[in-house]
């Protein structure tokens, strides 16, 4: 095999709860990951020597700077490889969204160069890799719906995943600063215990439509973040007059999404809105296939 393509899709957040600081500087948090089919494509090739790496986006670093690139050398190290390998992206996530698009790159680097190579690593030592990566990255080594604690690398499928939950994704401004977002977060060790009983809630859901998971959506963060970024407030409040049925922002933001009933509901909410907003995407929930080409 000389060549290989993979999906690699984006992510959002159903839930976010923060559980404190940790002594690395990072925080503690509970969450509900969840991949949707907003994905990019991810060409590798093998070549004689060297890193190569292409996108379609300018603005997107083609160099060390990306972390798809950082994955490639990363697998290469860990692998022992000394050939070479060209990467070409291309970008249907938007940049600088907070949906993991770098993250998810990332992933799909390592999965499709333990196939390419056919190293054929056990899902626990890429995860080990991806966590060198990013806190993200782990979760987009599979993707569907899972619990995420820790930094979000202590993992746990959540089966059935949500699949085919229709959504409509907004992003206004330009990407919130995380640590900005966790600075203006005050956290309390005395909290009511609302996520346990959010997340119970959730994993009692039979159902598993649209509707369902709009009545148990929940971020801690969207509070302090909407303070410093208004916009974020005036996205729900437009996707809630549209006909959503519930709105959340994902992590620490600037993209927001809508749940729909269906998807009908999803293309009349993004009707009404695509003239306000030109980053708008009709979506849904999806459990990746395996690796391969599309």
């Amino acid at each position: 095999m000389e060549k290989i393509t993979v999906k690699s899709y984006a992510k959002i957040n159903l839930f976010l709860e923060v559980k404190g600081k940790r002594p690395d500087g990072y925080h503690n948090i509970r969450t509900l990951f969840q991949t949707i089919d907003l994905a990019d494509r991810v060409h590798i090739e093998r070549a004689g020597k060297g890193i190569e790496l292409f996108c379609n986006k300018p603005e997107v670093p083609q160099d060390s700077g990306n972390l798809a690139y950082k994955a490639a050398e990363l697998f290469f190290e860990q692998a022992g490889i000394k050939t070479g390998l060209k990467i070409r992206i291309v970008k249907n996530i938007p940049v600088t969204a907070g949906l993991a698009g770098g993250s998810s790159n990332a992933a799909a680097v390592l999965n499709g160069c333990n196939k390419l190579f056919g190293c054929n690593f056990p899902e626990k030592t890429l995860s080990k890799m991806a966590l060198q990566l990013g806190s993200d990255v782990p979760f987009l080594l599979k993707g569907g719906t899972q619990l995420g604690e820790g930094r979000g690398e202590l993992l746990k499928e959540l089966l059935p995943p949500l699949t085919n939950i229709w959504l409509v994704l907004i992003v206004k401004g330009q990407k919130s600063s995380t640590g900005s977002v966790f600075r203006a977060y005050k956290y309390s060790s005395t909290k009511s215990g609302i996520f346990d009983k959010t997340f119970k809630e959730f994993f009692a859901l039979t159902g598993q439509s649209g509707g369902d998971i709009a009545k148990v959506l929940y971020n801690e963060l969207e509070l302090p973040a909407g303070k410093l970024f208004p916009e974020i407030i005036t996205v729900k409040e437009d996707l809630r007059k549209a006909g959503a049925l519930g709105t959340l922002m994902s992590g620490s933001g600037p993209a927001v999404f809508g749940i729909a009933g269906s998807k009908t509901a999803a293309e009349t909410i993004e009707r009404k809105l695509k003239n306000r907003y030109n980053r708008i995407f009709l979506t849904k929930t999806v459990k990746p296939a395996a690796i391969g080409g599309f």
